[in-house]
């Protein structure tokens, strides 16, 4: 985390450096900074100029999505969706929110495939979120009443990146 933090912040300096009549988006930069961080804790990645075109990608969906959303949308009863207009809306306010459970969804495959092919060894409770959920659900696979499970592992992921999102707008 402080490598990650004093690299991005002074990437952030020498921009400003060679750039003195430019003003930094200081927003973009606390966006990524916190979704890098997020992120380090969920799945053990942080986000890089190679992949934060994704994370941007996302995040505006995301943000979007909140910004648009009504009554409607929170608020639909199953009969309601058989009317096309509201069906169309709720499928357009759900979309970034399917975005966003496949990629936590595609972490946690990439997690999963990483242990079995032993390129990844869960110690002690593990590096973060997903290594500690994967280790309990081990631990509980006996356990018919677990919670433990796989769908909630992707909420609860979903939630949190959602909720850290949040933190910076």
């Amino acid at each position: 985390y402080h490598t990650n933090r004093y690299h991005r912040s002074a990437e952030l300096d020498q921009k400003i450096k060679n750039n003195k009549n430019h003003v930094e988006d200081a927003k973009e930069f606390m966006n990524l900074m916190v979704g890098s961080i997020i992120n380090r804790l969920l799945f053990s990645v942080r986000f890089t100029e190679s992949n934060q075109e994704e994370f941007f990608r996302l995040k505006y969906e995301m943000d979007e999505a909140g910004r648009k959303t009504g009554l409607t949308e929170l608020f639909v009863a199953p009969w309601m969706m058989k009317i096309p207009m509201v069906k169309s809306s709720y499928e357009k306010f759900l979309e970034p929110v399917k975005n966003l459970l496949d990629f936590v969804r595609n972490q946690v495959d990439e997690r999963k495939e990483a242990i079995r092919s032993g390129e990844h060894i869960i110690v002690d409770e593990g590096t973060d979120y997903v290594d500690a959920y994967l280790k309990k659900m081990e631990d509980e696979e006996d356990n018919s009443n677990t919670s433990y499970t796989e769908s909630s592992l992707l909420i609860n992921l979903l939630d949190m990146w959602i909720a850290g999102q949040e933190t910076t707008t």
